[in-house]
């Protein structure tokens, strides 16, 4: 078996320019991100079709991937659209990383209907 460490790659200077700063941008095909010292390709960043294989990719990629991420946005659309979010503490949280990253202790946050 073999297991990519995505957590690491996504942080990776050699792939991303600044890549400890948030920026949800680096992960769209039209991301215009390239790695530094890279050349120009079309005005798209290299490789940008392929910085995350969460569903596998070509012949054999989830057949149901368009359905999950259209799930995903409609569920965070109706938890935003009806819910007001606040994290009660400033602190950054401390993760730990096993076979996924996940934070130590469970956030804090409270939903609050609007």
């Amino acid at each position: 078996m073999v297991q990519a460490c995505l957590y690491p790659l996504g942080r990776s200077p050699q792939i991303f320019r600044e890549p400890t700063r948030f920026d949800p941008a680096r992960w769209g095909r039209e991301a215009g991100e390239r790695p530094p010292g890279a050349a120009a390709a079309g005005g798209k960043g290299v490789g940008a079709g392929f910085r995350s294989l969460a569903f596998g990719f070509g012949a054999r990629q989830c057949v149901g991937r368009r359905i999950a991420e259209n799930e995903m946005q409609l569920f965070l659309m109706h938890i935003l659209l009806n819910f007001r979010l606040s994290v009660s503490s400033t602190e950054d949280i401390k993760t730990t990383y096993t076979f996924i990253l996940q934070p130590e202790t469970p956030p804090q946050i409270t939903f609050t209907s609007l």
